[in-house]
């Protein structure tokens, strides 16, 4: 008999409206992310690019465990036409919809 693989563990969900906001995060390796920096910039600008807004992401000199300063350079709360690509469960949370409808249909 084969064995058995374990359930992979659900994506955890980041709070990209929040971080990218404009202001600035620390953010902190184990706590915010536990990925490795490399893969943690290569989604944080994957997500920047489907939100349409750029971002600057360093590396705190010295700190341990692993700091990082994010900056969105572009406001999301001041795009007039921004239209947020969030997960759908996300989206759900965030508006307090529920799952039986498509986001951006308008109706409550």
């Amino acid at each position: 008999m084969g064995r058995r693989r374990k359930k992979k563990e659900k994506a955890r969900s980041h709070p990209w409206t929040l971080w990218l906001n404009g202001d600035e995060h620390e953010l902190v390796e184990g706590v915010d992310f536990t990925c490795t920096y490399g893969s943690f910039r290569s989604i944080v600008s994957r997500m920047a690019k489907r939100q349409g807004v750029r971002i600057t992401l360093r590396k705190v000199p010295g700190s341990d465990p692993l700091r990082v300063r994010l900056r969105c350079l572009t406001n999301m709360a001041e795009k007039s036409k921004l239209v947020l690509k969030l997960p759908r469960e996300e989206f759900y949370r965030l508006t307090g919809r529920s799952g039986g409808l498509t986001p951006g249909s308008g109706e409550e």
